[in-house]
């Protein structure tokens, strides 16, 4: 079952809506929501805005989305809530906007850096039966 609808806001152009469930959408195939996905981006515009869940954009093309997530200006990671929740919680470090989001993405990304380097230097070969070799 879907999602309650809201109505179209007035700034909203009719030609960028398109009537999208994030939760319930009749474009999920069982055991694979990513073909579902694949759908919508086939046949839905880069942006467009989704009566579903309390109305809002989605962005569902690469160079849009490249672009919105580095436009802080613009584009906000506080608020990803859907339906929109008036005291959303803040999850940190996904929900900071720079500059508070460098203060936590920082150490994070010199764990993972370490992480990534371990990885690496561990041998591989029990994972990889039955792969040949290069």
């Amino acid at each position: 079952m879907a999602s309650t609808q809201i109505a179209r806001p007035d700034h909203v152009a009719a030609d960028r809506v398109v009537d999208f469930d994030f939760y319930r959408d009749e474009r999920y195939e069982p055991g694979d929501p990513h073909a579902g996905i694949a759908k919508l981006i086939a046949e839905a515009p880069p942006v467009f805005w989704t009566p579903r869940n309390g109305g809002h954009w989605v962005l569902a093309g690469h160079p849009e989305l490249f672009e919105a997530v580095r436009d802080t200006e613009v584009f906000s990671s506080a608020k990803m809530g859907l339906p929109p929740m008036a005291n959303e919680p803040k999850q940190i470090p996904i929900s900071a906007d720079p500059p508070e989001h460098w203060m936590y993405r920082q150490p994070l990304n010199l764990v993972e850096i370490r992480d990534i380097r371990h990885d690496h230097q561990r041998p591989t070969a029990p994972l990889a039966v039955g792969t040949p070799t290069i």
